[in-house]
């Protein structure tokens, strides 16, 4: 949790005017609290696309929200596990590999040989068949599980004072620019 600071001056811009238009104080405040979330999102982003091997859509919108109100903006990340063939494996699509295992990066540079697991169709109760990596519980064929692996909030970093410093400029720089705008 970060608290965002303005100077007194700025400060007494922006309470003269909450008095005069409230809601129109309200949208400065979270547009500039916006500005500084996209640029959190977009740091988390890039941390975790330089340090493991996700798909694109992977960190989408489902994988990272934001929400912005009443002068706060929270950044939430997905605690779903994702499924393995979101990540970079040999094994793009079912095929039959003969006498190799998938092998499966998840860090990057980290790739690791997978004896049990396999590309099937699956179909759970009530639900349509789906197409995944799945691994092999016992003997029994119909004992699979799907592969899962990390979720988005366990591949994000947390914020480095450098990138406080940053997101406290970028919050600043936005206030006072529709505070000079407005007034």
């Amino acid at each position: 949790m970060f608290n965002l600071e303005l100077d007194d001056k700025d400060l007494k811009k922006i309470e003269n005017l909450f008095k005069k238009t409230p809601n129109l104080a309200n949208q400065i405040l979270n547009s500039a609290l916006r500005k500084a979330i996209n640029y959190v999102t977009n740091e988390e982003k890039k941390y975790i696309q330089d340090t493991y091997t996700p798909d694109k859509d992977l960190l989408g919108v489902k994988g990272l929200k934001k929400q912005i109100k009443s002068g706060e903006a929270i950044l939430f990340a997905s605690t779903k596990r994702n499924h393995l063939n979101k990540f970079d494996s040999s094994s793009k699509t079912p095929e039959r590999l003969r006498n190799q295992h998938i092998q499966v990066s998840i860090k990057k540079g980290n790739k690791t040989e997978m004896r049990t697991l396999f590309w099937a169709f699956y179909k759970t109760a009530g639900k349509r068949f789906s197409l995944g990596l799945y691994f092999r519980n016992g003997e029994d064929k119909n004992h699979i599980t799907p592969a899962r692996t990390v979720s988005i909030m366990q591949m994000s970093a947390p914020i480095t004072e450098e990138q406080e410093k940053k997101l406290q400029e970028v919050f600043t720089k936005e206030i006072i620019k529709s505070l000079n705008k407005e007034m």
